[in-house]
């Protein structure tokens, strides 16, 4: 919750800023892995040197519109914490592919991927 109240507090301060262009997904630990997370106090992480943190964030200015996602970590990540990284990025890379592969095609693969850690 904190992380979107920052997020939001410092876009306001620059100029042009109008609103968040969406809801901020910021999941924490385990919370990442959920889609579209939206951090609520009551089922919130904390954020801290052995937290991976998923950011998908966005501001709506009068010049356009901002969508940044980006995967974190504060501290020095486990060896469990860079492999499932790698995964992902793996799995991200193949949806690249082209046409003809389906979402439920790679995310069977990745459940593959993911078995494998």
């Amino acid at each position: 919750v904190e992380v979107d109240e920052q997020l939001t507090k410092r876009r306001a301060a620059q100029p042009g800023f109008i609103g968040a262009a969406f809801p901020t997904i910021a999941g924490a630990g385990a919370n990442g892995a959920i889609i579209h997370y939206r951090p609520m106090p009551d089922s919130c992480l904390t954020v801290d040197g052995g937290t991976m943190l998923l950011l998908d964030s966005g501001g709506q200015y009068d010049c356009g519109t901002t969508d940044i996602t980006r995967t974190m970590h504060y501290g020095q990540p486990t060896e469990l914490q860079k492999t499932a990284y790698t995964r992902v990025l793996q799995v991200c890379k193949c949806g690249s592919v082209g046409e003809g592969v389906w979402g439920r095609e790679l995310r069977v693969w990745a459940l593959g991927m993911g078995a494998s850690i």
